[in-house]
């Protein structure tokens, strides 16, 4: 349950809670409002590393997921499983030319190909970063003002990443060392209980006073994930009934689903469907 839009510690802030024994249905109703905004616009807001498979085209591809940068196209061009062209940068242009993220693909008719694959099934193969975002790392990366401080390492496996203050993280949050992310689960003191190699990427040895930074999201993003985390959590307080009786209101009618208020934060970022 990585990539929470909303940490722990901003919903018990918001919701003005410090027990800790809903700790646990908090995280999931954060992972769930998560979800539920990557379905509602369409595309995801965290990072991705790695490949994904794509049906081929003619000389444009309209591609499903958002892309902040390629390292490497490969193209099977006659359909045996074999991906035997490797595009150069001159060979396509990933567009936009002038922002991120590309969201489709194009040849390049000065480059050494006609066709991205046209007619193949799973054509192109792309290694990458896949998520929404407008300055990769820049506007995916803050840096903790933190450190390791496993002695003299953390291994590549180790689950528990001590660190100068534990303060200064939460449950829920996605940290990057080096080229490895990790999901933070659990907070005590000045160790942080973590899953390693998160999206995409591989566990790896980090030596002592390695920097760490914390994945960011947008504000809007952000709020909307809370706000709907917060509205699941109270509606425990109506035994999630379709309505609540008052002495002074009557029946009122309990609101479900994604909330009005989210839907209008979100609306700037759908990803609009080509016609």
């Amino acid at each position: 349950m990585s990539n929470l839009y909303a940490s722990l510690a901003i919903i018990k802030n918001r919701l003005a809670i410090t027990a800790t024994d809903w700790d646990a249905d908090m995280l999931r109703l954060a992972g769930s409002a998560s979800r539920f905004i990557d379905n509602f616009i369409r595309r995801r807001f965290y990072i991705w590393e790695g490949i994904r498979y794509y049906d081929g085209d003619k000389v444009v591809k309209v591609l499903n997921d958002d892309l902040q940068s390629i390292t490497m196209l490969a193209v099977d061009l006659d359909g045996d499983g074999v991906y035997e062209s490797t595009f150069a940068v001159t060979d396509y242009f990933a567009m936009p030319h002038d922002s991120t993220p590309k969201t489709w693909l194009e040849i390049n008719p000065n480059g050494s190909y006609s066709s991205l694959g046209d007619g193949v099934h799973k054509a192109l193969k792309v290694t990458g970063l896949f998520g929404y975002g407008n300055d990769w790392p820049a506007s995916y990366l803050a840096d903790s003002g933190d450190t390791v401080q496993n002695d003299p390492s953390i291994s590549a496996t180790a689950t528990t990443l001590t660190v100068v203050s534990g303060a200064l993280f939460s449950p829920g949050q996605t940290l990057r060392i080096e080229s490895e992310q990790l999901y933070v689960s659990a907070v005590s003191s000045n160790n942080l209980t973590v899953e390693r190699g998160v999206n995409g990427t591989t566990g790896a040895v980090h030596v002592k006073t390695k920097a760490i930074s914390i994945y960011q999201y947008p504000e809007p993003v952000r709020d909307a994930a809370l706000i709907q985390c917060a509205r699941w959590w109270k509606r425990k307080d109506s035994a999630y009934q379709d309505a609540v009786g008052m002495a002074e209101l009557g029946q009122v009618m309990v609101y479900k689903g994604l909330d009005a208020d989210v839907r209008l934060m979100l609306e700037p970022y759908i990803k609009r469907r080509f016609a």
